[in-house]
């Protein structure tokens, strides 16, 4: 259940969740390894609990700058983080956390598009200081934040 942000045909971004899996011989040793990607869906708009928990998605795209707690999604939707968590995963196919992932970096890759250095965007983006903000990116999409940059103007 990796969140990952790939680049589809005309360099558009879109958000997808991979799953991987070592494969073993016989004697245990890992020979190699197994992945699939899937692209996220829509949300399941006709879920009965989807209005409570668009209120959280709206939430988080509007405050992802700022530190965000799980148990605070939470009480916007009137659950608990346990029903929160199961819900999300059902709904939108990701964690609270992947969401506010999603949300930050989504932003930050739009903002990677400009001018601003790097670390102002990591700022804007909700992150405390430029290495967590690249370390967060480069694990997302597999580009530094420069290379991402970098990327999308030789497009």
């Amino acid at each position: 259940d990796q969140l990952e942000l790939h680049l589809y045909p005309g360099r558009q971004p879109g958000w997808c969740l991979t799953h991987k899996l070592a494969l073993h011989d016989r004697q245990g040793t890992i020979i190699g390894m197994a992945g699939i990607s899937y692209d996220l869906q829509a949300p399941q708009a006709s879920h009965p609990a989807y209005q409570k928990l668009a209120a959280v998605d709206a939430h988080i795209r509007q405050h992802y700058a700022q530190p965000i707690a799980v148990k605070h999604l939470a009480s916007i939707a009137g659950l608990s983080i346990a029903q929160l968590e199961r819900l999300c995963k059902r709904i939108f196919q990701l964690t609270p956390r992947q969401m506010i992932h999603q949300a930050r970096l989504g932003a930050a890759s739009q903002l990677l598009a400009g001018e601003l250095p790097i670390t102002e965007i990591a700022l804007r983006c909700g992150y405390t200081d430029h290495s967590a903000f690249s370390r967060q990116f480069k694990a997302l999409t597999g580009l530094s934040p420069s290379q991402y940059r970098d990327s999308q103007r030789h497009a």
